[in-house]
C-alpha cells in the first residue's frame, strides 16, 4: 500500500467520491458510513422486537447518545464518518 492509500491493483477512491471497497480486515478504517437511530426505532416496541431480531425496544436517546460517542472516538482518530 503506498501512502496516498493505493494498491498495486486499485487506487484508493474516498466514498464521497464513489469509491468503497474493503481490502483488509485488520488494516486501518478511513472511512465509514453510519446511520444515527431515529424515528425508526419507535416503531419498535416489545411486543414486535423479536420478530424484528431485537431483544427489546430500544430507549431512543440513549442509542442516539451511543451514536454520538462511538462516531466522535472515530471521528478523533482520523476516521472520516
Amino acid at each position: 500500500m503506498t501512502q496516498t492509500g493505493e494498491t498495486a491493483s486499485r487506487p484508493f477512491i474516498p466514498v464521497a467520491d464513489g469509491g468503497g471497497r474493503v481490502d483488509s480486515e485488520t488494516g486501518a478504517l478511513r472511512e465509514v458510513i453510519v446511520h444515527r437511530p431515529g424515528g425508526e426505532i419507535a416503531r419498535l416496541t416489545p411486543i414486535n422486537a423479536d420478530s424484528l431480531l431485537f431483544d427489546d425496544a430500544l430507549n431512543i436517546p440513549r442509542a442516539q447518545a451511543e451514536h454520538d460517542a462511538f462516531t466522535a472516538i472515530l471521528r478523533s482518530e482520523g476516521v472520516i464518518v
